[in-house]
């Protein structure tokens, strides 16, 4: 199963931001990155490539949303600021990732650090700590699927629906903004997820999930299996 990277969970901006980024930027296109990255040729060269990706996330970390400044002094000893960010390739340059918006994505200096424990590639990495497995996680199952569980409760779906598949990138959830499901949902073990997802992609065909919000669970947030449409399994 295709387990989503962090970088699929992060809301995908709106073309009137995507919109305000091109005229911030004196560009024709721009573009949000993939969750999977890009592999290719430059397009603009990197000077001007990672100020439009600046300016396109707002100056701000993509992941955890810190948009800090810091201070320094330069070689004439004046006082100066930055935004304390930086523009990290989801897939690395050594393995031809390339300078385009769709691989490039804004992250603060302490999300980019966890990328090191990674080569650079991808994901942010941490090192898992104790909290990490007592967390459960709340999935949305079908209804033949709750019956048969003691541990199923009930939750509510709010603006469920996600959007995407650029060309068949997927991830894709059926709704709109103001509405409301009512679905089965089960709380799992870190420890057991991959079990878990393992019967969900071998009896109905999942092929990754999303997180959406909900009412009636712990964190405010359900997992949504998806088939390889980018169809909800429910």
């Amino acid at each position: 199963m295709n387990i989503p990277n962090i970088y699929s969970e992060i809301p995908r901006l709106t073309l009137s931001e995507l919109h305000a980024a091109e005229r911030v930027a004196a560009l024709e296109h721009v573009y949000d990155f993939l969750p999977g990255g890009d592999s290719g040729k430059p397009l603009l060269p990197w000077a001007r490539m990672s100020r439009a990706v600046l300016a396109r996330d707002g100056y701000s970390c993509r992941i955890c949303g810190k948009s800090s400044l810091k201070s320094f002094t330069t070689s004439s000893k004046t006082r100066n600021v930055h935004f304390d960010v930086q523009v990290h390739h989801i897939v690395p340059r050594k393995e031809s990732g390339s300078d385009s918006f769709l691989n490039l994505i804004t992250l603060c200096e302490s999300c980019h650090h966890k990328t090191f424990k990674n080569g650079y590639a991808g994901l942010p990495k941490g090192e898992r700590s104790l909290e990490d497995f007592s967390t459960r996680m709340s999935f949305g199952v079908p209804e033949e699927y709750a019956i048969k569980s003691e541990r199923s409760t009930r939750c509510r779906l709010i603006d469920y629906a996600r959007s995407y598949k650029q060309e068949s990138g997927i991830y894709e959830i059926i709704g709109m903004e103001g509405s409301v499901l009512d679905i089965p949902s089960i709380s799992i073990e870190m420890s057991k997820i991959s079990e878990f997802a393992g019967y969900f992609e071998k009896v109905y065909g999942a092929n990754s999930y999303i997180r959406v919000k909900a009412m009636g669970t712990r964190s405010g947030l359900v997992r949504i299996f998806i088939d390889s449409e980018g169809k909800p399994i429910l």
